[in-house]
Order: C-alpha cells, then structure tokens, then sequence
C-alpha cells in the first residue's frame, strides 16, 4: 500500500524494497542501507 512508509531505501540502487538491512559493522558502508539484491551483487 505505502511502500514509502513502510519499506526503506536502498543506498545502493536507490530502490524501497521489503528485504533492506542496516549495515552496523564499522566499515565504509556503516549505517548504509543496502537490499539483498545489491548485497549478492557487490558482496560485501
């Protein structure tokens, strides 16, 4: 319905998807949000 609302967005490919995930390791991507789709992408 409001997947504004409700579904945060990647910082990645800038797209509101359900499987998005806050990177809280100390890294370069720290307190990124980045979907699982990128993740197997880029692979961390």
């Amino acid at each position: 319905m409001f997947k504004c609302i409700y579904h945060k967005k990647c910082d990645w490919c800038k797209k509101r998807s359900e499987e998005v995930y806050t990177i809280k390791l100390w890294c370069k991507y720290y307190n990124k949000n980045i979907c699982e789709e990128c993740y197997d992408k880029k692979k961390l």
